[in-house]
């Protein structure tokens, strides 16, 4: 495992001090002067003083201890290696201590600023967790008379009214009980809520329930960027701030999905593509657990009718948890065609004929958006693809090298790259199976954005 410089220096520092360092609660920064402590971290102390358990780790939070985890709570701020740690102080230097999967003790010295965020990361966690606990208790105990409402409450039935009381009893149990009771015995007012007549508090209420949802969506991708050092991770997520429902989409129809938003917007099928993209890396996206794989054209040059419509599937939970948009419907025919040609963007294949699916819906005439002009070079698309994957898959093989430029670097992880794709011909032949990593889908798409890329 490739460790930060600072984190070996520590490591290697803190070792020789383990003995300095308490094995229980470690209390206030001992052996450090006072005049080094800022007045921030002063207070923060004090408080700690009072509650010893802010310097501890919490195992039944983090889980089996791991080396691993605990400096990706150092280096990134994981949550459970952030529990894993114990703070306090070693031969007057901030320090943090956690044991290893042998159950040896390490410590590493860290500087003042990096202590104290660690600390303050871990304490706003615990809160969070605390209020989820209180929350979920607190659901359990008002479902009974949400549900008694409900029964009662004109217009409740409506599909995007229900909806949208559900999302807010998740969030403010109390709050969604007081509006609900209110409607009761009441007809809707003149407050338009995604295309339905409301009462005006279920109009004010929802319009606040969509900017708090807005804001925990632009919070967690937020989260992802500052989670990761990778370059490529972090522009393609910042990128889809601009995908996620806005707030005033409140007077939207409800069905209206992202490939909407994108067309009304005036943007191209490339934020479709970076869409894409996020979703074929591992956290890409905050509901992604396991990356996906986007179909490609067969040898005919069509998409596989059933290959669409599994990763419409796909695409769809995606957009629905990170951006709060309909689904897409592939029979709808604008929706497929903006689909086609947003792959065909991340694939960087040329247009061709469609895949095989008749739409059954026919769409209201608009303009098309989508035309890409003449100017855009599809083989500069393909190049920035390519040096996307070569970032996600080998960016960690040239770390820690040296190289005269960023072309130089590219060029490296560029000739890994297509010498994977050679082997993996090779084992064909020999009727071995391809190399594990990195994926074989990922190789061979990387070497059709190289021939795109040259193509002239």
């Amino acid at each position: 495992m490739n460790l930060p410089e600072y984190i070996q220096n520590g490591l290697q520092a803190g070792v020789a001090m383990a003995g300095q360092m308490p094995q229980s609660s470690m209390g206030a920064l001992s052996g450090i002067e006072e005049g080094d402590i800022p007045p921030e971290t002063k207070k923060f102390v004090e408080r700690a003083d009072q509650d010893s358990s802010i310097y501890e780790p919490s195992p039944m939070v983090s889980g089996p201890t791991s080396f691993q985890r605990a400096i990706a709570g150092i280096e990134t701020g994981d949550y459970q290696g952030l529990e894993m740690l114990e703070f306090g102080s070693a031969r007057g230097q901030p320090a943090v201590a956690f044991k290893d999967e042998d159950g040896q003790r390490q410590v590493i010295k860290v500087t003042m600023p990096q202590w104290m965020a660690m600390m303050e990361m871990r304490s706003r966690g615990r809160k969070q967790l605390q209020d989820a606990v209180k929350l979920d208790a607190t659901k359990k105990a008002l479902k009974p008379q949400f549900d008694s409402l409900s029964r009662m409450a004109p217009g409740y039935e409506d599909p995007v009214v229900k909806q949208a009381y559900s999302d807010l009893y998740e969030l403010a149990p109390q709050d969604a009980i007081k509006i609900l009771g209110g409607s009761v015995g009441k007809t809707a007012g003149d407050a338009i809520y995604r295309g339905r007549a409301v009462t005006d508090a279920e109009g004010k209420a929802f319009t606040a329930l969509d900017k708090r949802m807005y804001d925990n969506r632009a919070a967690r991708l937020d989260g992802l960027v500052q989670s990761t050092n990778d370059t490529a991770t972090r522009q393609g997520v910042g990128m889809l701030r601009n995908l996620i429902r806005p707030p005033e989409a409140s007077s939207m129809p409800p069905d209206m999905t992202v490939l909407d938003w994108i067309q009304q917007s005036g943007m191209g099928p490339l934020s479709v593509a970076n869409l894409i993209q996020q979703m074929t890396m591992v956290n890409g996206m905050p509901s992604v657990s396991k990356p996906v794989i986007p179909p490609v054209r067969d040898a005919s040059g069509e998409y596989n009718p059933n290959q669409l419509m599994q990763f419409s599937s796909q695409f769809n939970n995606v957009v629905a948890n990170d951006l709060g948009w309909a689904p897409i419907d592939l029979r709808n025919e604008m929706h497929l065609d903006s689909m086609i040609r947003a792959l065909d963007q991340y694939n960087g294949q040329p247009p061709a004929a469609r895949a095989g699916i008749q739409p059954t819906v026919q769409p209201r005439p608009q303009v098309d958006r989508y035309a890409m002009p003449e100017s855009q070079s599809r083989a500069t698309a393909a190049g920035d693809d390519a040096a996307m994957i070569l970032e996600r898959y080998m960016g960690d093989a040239v770390k820690g090298q040296q190289f005269d430029s960023p072309d130089e670097r590219q060029y490296q992880m560029g000739r890994m790259m297509i010498a994977a794709y050679k082997e993996n011909q090779r084992r064909q032949k020999a009727n071995e199976p391809p190399l594990d990593y990195p994926p074989k889908e990922v190789v061979d798409r990387f070497y059709a954005l190289l021939q795109a890329g040259s193509a002239k």
